[in-house]
């Protein structure tokens, strides 16, 4: 009734007055309004700490709170704890935790949750015994009981009871999440298409809780630049990755939410350009080797060749910049072991390793053209590991024989063969697998694989390549035999016959390419072979 009589007086003095005062009232009514909302703390400002200083450098705290599940916190220690400060006292109603993706033996068992609003004085809220989670990337979730007391800081103190099946006694979270009652709005939006050509138009949509009465936007390389409205219309004017950012405000206080890359957008004429290259991070485990001394020497700059590499390895497997999955990371590590190379990391962070004693040993009596050439094909090899499409088979087995292990291993062969750096290999028509006593055949991986789907995309299809990494997004689950009838609708075992036909005729007309390598695994870092390799270099 109070609003009706204002409104009235404001008419009597005029429309125009009237029309601003009732906006501004039912912005005033709206906000003695707002209900206090159950939100994720991680979408405010917050910081963590925690006991242990000696957690991998990948796998540090803050994982627990980046979103992926693929990554995790590992303490090597059996209990550990974790602070979570907001920054404003909210209070906590729930929370989830998230099982890592391996090794269950390291699961939190038991613990307490904490609260306090000085650092010094902490009230117990929650407590946890024998706690199991059903798998591996598991969120079980846990409601506070009776809490209506706002805190700063949280504080979790997580146990594992005993030691896993390798020994050690460590601790491993994948994600841990709180939720909790605020009246402050959070922002929060989405977008009519985030992958675009770079001149066309995309509605922004605000989905923030808490009925927030101000909206400010920016926009990286779009018009407007800017806006006030609630939910605007950009167009974004240069191709490449564009940040978007909002900021919310009502009564309670104001959150500003900030999407880097949120907008992808190409230039169907050079769709190339503005492509993403990742941070380049060099963590190298063996730099005082001759196997790393001799490559530092011949491959000097790491970051051009990862650069070089990433980008054509996309141009293989995609069509523009909007399709390709974009990393922030890769790490980039030369160590001392048996395996050769290898592909790991998780989310946007992307892992590499390489070893200097393969490099050593094996390419000990090769010149450093040879050496660089394989560095590059195995720069190859594992990029396209990272940028690659995932399948999701019947059983998703890494082994020989089977569609999951084929798909990977098969996929960065080819492009390492398109790309020209498996020049030392040779087509073949498979191996025997050691456990079934059959030919594994087109199942097979590597090299085998990697050369029937080239000649397939060579003798069928010259963009079989895209097609083929495309496939696991529509076809699940995925498999061989679905997958080349989809794309060229011919039987894969009928290919297959014509293709070890082709592999008879080619070895007839050309030398087997295979690099014949000395053993190399085990060796000390000490050279004890009967080539100086320092002379060697000197020499050269």
């Amino acid at each position: 009734m109070k609003l009706i009589k204002m409104l009235t007086m404001a008419v009597m003095s005029g429309g125009l007055v009237a029309c601003v005062t009732a906006d501004k009232l039912e912005r005033e009514a709206t906000q003695e309004a707002v209900s206090a909302a159950s939100v994720n703390f991680l979408d405010l400002p917050f910081s963590t700490t925690t006991e242990h200083k000696d957690s991998p450098t990948t796998e540090g705290v803050n994982n627990l709170f980046d979103g992926d599940k693929g990554s995790k916190f590992l303490a090597m220690h059996k209990s550990a704890w974790v602070i979570f400060n907001t920054q404003k006292p909210k209070v906590l109603s729930s929370y989830q935790v998230t099982s890592a993706g391996d090794a269950p033996g390291r699961d939190p068992k038991e613990w307490i949750l904490e609260a306090s609003n000085d650092d010094t004085h902490w009230t117990t809220i929650d407590t946890r015994g024998e706690q199991k989670f059903n798998g591996r990337g598991v969120t079980n979730e846990y409601q506070i009981a009776g809490n209506t007391t706002k805190y700063s800081q949280y504080r979790y103190h997580f146990t594992q009871t005993k030691p896993t099946t390798w020994g050690d006694t460590y601790l491993q979270i994948a994600e841990l999440e709180l939720r909790g009652i605020t009246k402050e709005p959070v922002a929060q939006f989405s977008a009519s298409a985030t992958k675009v050509k770079f001149d066309q138009e995309i509605s922004f949509k605000d989905e923030s809780p808490n009925s927030p009465t101000e909206w400010h936007w920016t926009f990286e390389n779009a018009t407007p630049a800017t806006s006030n409205e609630r939910n605007p219309k950009v167009v974004f004017n240069k191709p490449g990755g564009h940040d978007v950012s909002l900021t919310v405000k009502n009564k309670f206080g104001a959150h500003t939410k900030l999407n880097k890359r949120f907008v992808v957008s190409y230039d169907p004429a050079n769709p190339w350009q503005g492509f993403h290259y990742p941070k380049v991070i060099l963590a190298h485990q063996d730099t005082n080797s001759e196997g790393f001394k001799r490559v530092n020497r011949i491959v000097p700059d790491l970051i051009g060749a990862i650069n070089e590499v990433s980008l054509e390895v996309c141009k293989n497997l995609y069509r523009n910049i909007t399709e390709v999955p974009e990393f922030d990371t890769v790490t980039f590590q030369y160590n001392w072991s048996d395996v050769l190379a290898a592909r790991g990391g998780s989310g946007k962070n992307m892992q590499l390793y390489f070893s200097t004693r393969y490099l050593q040993y094996a390419l000990a009596d090769q010149p450093d053209d040879a050496v660089k050439y394989e560095i590059y094909g195995v720069f190859w090899h594992e990029l396209v590991h990272g940028y690659q499409s995932q399948p999701e088979t019947i059983k998703d087995l890494y082994a020989s024989g089977h569609d999951y292990y084929a798909f990977l291993e098969g996929v960065a062969d080819l492009v390492r063969i398109r790309g020209r750096h498996h020049l030392t290999r040779s087509p073949d028509t498979g191996s025997i697998n050691r456990q079934t006593q059959v030919n594994d055949r087109y199942l097979s991986g590597y090299t085998t694989t990697g050369f029937f789907l080239n000649w397939i995309a060579d003798n069928y299809d010259s963009e079989f390549t895209y097609k083929f990494n495309q496939s696991p997004l529509k076809i699940k689950p995925w498999s061989f035999k679905v997958a080349i009838k989809d794309i060229l609708n011919e039987d894969v075992d009928d290919l297959w016959s014509k293709y070890t036909v082709y592999v008879e005729q080619y070895n007839k007309k050309h030398p087997n390419k295979r690099l014949k390598l000395p053993e190399w695994k085990g060796k000390s870092k000490v050279l004890t072979n009967h080539r100086n390799m320092k002379d060697e270099n000197r020499a050269r």
